[in-house]
């Protein structure tokens, strides 16, 4: 199976500098979206600390390389969920380390939106209001859930979907990288099937662009994924774009049996190396 992906991030058309991160690299089968909180420019650092603790905490394979877990409570959860909720954990305690080593970082965090493919099945996880979608069939699945006050409000049925998008507050997120020392990311794995594809995103894009807009935008370009893309960041700018701006668009195409075994080769050659 073949794993192609396209990854942008564009300043918008407010920000005076560009807050959002991303990494991705089909070898290691890892991707991620940040999106940094915080002022004079932390959110910039948040974010850049973010992208360079996992993916090095990711390449070492973090406690797992010796495959212990360090919870008893994800026993259920594959070797590459583990590794990813690892990775997020030791990435938080770097930006909650550097937060306190300087006046002017207090108070910076980041999103996270990550996706690590396994042996046999993707791993995903996020911290904070970055998005992951799946397409599949003609059809779009959000596969993240906000962790924001406004998707607090709309569980207990306090404010309808329409009074959710108009929020004044729904920028305002319940969880981020470097808030706390401690984090909980939110974690699932899924199979991949031929043709599927996934949809990283920061809010830039989801706070302008609907989830129907964004099917239809990456299906009229999934030939071109950097067409993709662009599709996805022009339709934020056309209306506004008011934030920073990150997508990552990956599509699987091949036999399913084909791609496992790159799984385990790629995951195989990983462990090698540490």
């Amino acid at each position: 199976m073949r794993v192609a992906c396209s990854a942008k991030t564009d300043i918008g058309l407010i920000r005076p500098i560009n807050e959002d991160s991303f990494f991705a690299d089909e070898k290691l089968g890892l991707f991620m979206v940040l999106d940094g909180i915080g002022g004079h420019n932390a959110g910039e650092i948040a974010s850049k600390l973010g992208v360079d603790s996992l993916r090095e905490a990711i390449n070492n394979g973090v406690t797992m390389a010796r495959e212990q877990l360090s919870d008893a409570d994800c026993l259920e959860l594959s070797k590459e969920a583990n590794i990813l909720k690892d990775g997020i954990r030791a990435a938080n305690r770097v930006i909650y380390d550097a937060a306190h080593s300087r006046e002017d970082y207090r108070g910076m965090g980041t999103t996270v939106a990550s996706l690590l493919i396994g042996t046999k099945s993707l791993a995903i996880a996020h911290v904070g209001d970055s998005r992951i979608y799946l397409i599949r069939g003609g059809t779009i699945e959000r596969l993240t859930e906000d962790h924001s006050l406004v998707m607090e409000q709309l569980k207990r049925g306090l404010i309808s979907d329409q009074e959710a998008q108009s929020s004044d507050m729904k920028n305002i997120i319940t969880r981020a990288l470097g808030a706390d020392m401690e984090v909980q990311p939110a974690l699932d794995e899924i199979v991949i099937l031929n043709n599927d594809i996934f949809v990283l995103c920061t809010d830039g894009l989801t706070d302008l662009v609907s989830d129907e807009e964004i099917l239809t935008l990456v299906s009229d370009n999934r030939d071109t994924l950097d067409s993709a893309c662009e599709a996805l960041i022009n339709k934020a700018i056309e209306r506004g774009g008011k934030d920073n701006i990150t997508t990552i668009v990956i599509q699987f195409q091949g036999d399913s049996h084909n791609f496992l075994r790159w799984c385990r080769t790629k995951f195989a050659n990983i462990m090698r190396s540490l």
